[in-house]
């Protein structure tokens, strides 16, 4: 085996599960990016550059967006390279923290780019079959049950609610990384592996919610605010609900490796998920799958782990004779 190999494997080696799943995601997408610049081209209507892949280039390229993404990707990998090597115990935290900062980035960025690929390769709405389901399971979607009961303070405690999911997230990748090195690595694989697979479900199921296909007799202003875009790039980011899938596996780790704050978990996680349908954001079957990715991925994320922490130790030992000197000037043995 070539040194070049050797040195790759063990670069590999030292990789978690969720940045692996990040990396994999993001060359998926590009090799989508590559292999169909005439369909992406006609979406974007950016005829200027005969070449399509040159042109779709410079559009991404022109995105204040895509300059937001470069230039945290770059913070974040500044950080981990300059503590890569430090033993120091902020340096350490600084450099894993950053490593799982750039892996939620790359979420951010799958999410985008999939939003848009939902436009291009697949724009056909399911919000009917979705809510011919919710009509059969549940005799009408869930929402309507709050449309009647809808009220200014109701619609504040929700919308509240329903943001706090976004700082939980985030929240609990440092209440879990206080707690251990497992309970982080397990969270965000698990976390992560949520978000790619209800993405890619985003794809095949596109819908873009309740709120905007079926009629209410109240209206709920704030909600507007909570969504960006119009037309075809409105997103289409209904089933699963992530809010439920996520909010769900906040709370299984928070009872297996933070149970002190488990019932604090549980009021919010139970306020996100209820602010999903009086907010008319998702349909009752989103929520269905949703908390089945979230009991799915939380069973499988500590397989995972530890599995590839099996894999991590044999590959580093296998490979560890690399590092040695294949060249002694006083000619004691390699081994010695």
């Amino acid at each position: 085996m070539s040194e070049y190999r050797l040195q790759w494997m063990r670069r590999l080696a030292r990789l978690e599960v969720y940045e692996i799943a990040s990396i994999f995601m993001l060359l998926a997408l590009f090799a989508v990016f590559v292999a169909c610049p005439e369909r992406i081209q006609h979406v974007i209507g950016f005829t200027a550059i005969a070449n399509p892949l040159w042109s779709n280039t410079l559009t991404v390229l022109l995105r204040g967006v895509t300059w937001f993404y470069i230039a945290f990707a770059l913070a974040f990998a500044g950080c981990v390279y300059m503590t890569r090597r430090q033993t120091d115990p902020v340096a350490i935290g600084l450099h894993r923290y950053a490593r799982v900062a750039l892996s939620f980035l790359a979420v951010l960025v799958v999410f985008d780019i999939i939003n848009f690929y939902i436009a291009v390769f697949n724009p056909y709405d399911h919000d009917a079959l979705l809510l011919h389901l919710d009509t059969q399971l549940f005799g009408a979607t869930p929402s309507h049950w709050f449309d009647r009961v809808t009220c200014l303070p109701l619609t504040l405690l929700f919308c509240g609610a329903y943001a706090s999911w976004f700082i939980m997230t985030y929240l609990t990748v440092f209440i879990m990384g206080c707690r251990s090195e497992q309970a982080l690595r397990e969270y965000v694989t698990a976390a992560l592996l949520a978000f790619y697979i209800g993405y890619s479900t985003y794809f095949f199921v596109p819908a873009i919610g309740p709120e905007f296909t079926t009629h209410y007799q109240h209206s709920i202003g704030p909600l507007l605010k909570l969504v960006d875009g119009e037309g075809p790039f409105l997103s289409r980011d209904c089933f699963p609900s992530l809010h439920t899938g996520l909010a769900i596996v906040m709370l299984v780790h928070a009872w297996r490796h933070a149970r002190k704050l488990f019932w604090f978990y549980a009021v919010d996680i139970a306020l996100i998920i209820l602010s999903t349908m009086y907010l008319r954001v998702h349909y009752g079957v989103d929520l269905v799958a949703g908390a089945a990715l979230a009991v799915a991925v939380c069973e499988l994320a500590p397989v995972l782990t530890a599995w590839w922490e099996e894999s991590r130790e044999r590959i580093l030992a296998q490979t560890a004779y690399s590092e040695r000197p294949t060249h002694v000037q006083d000619g004691v043995s390699e081994w010695a």
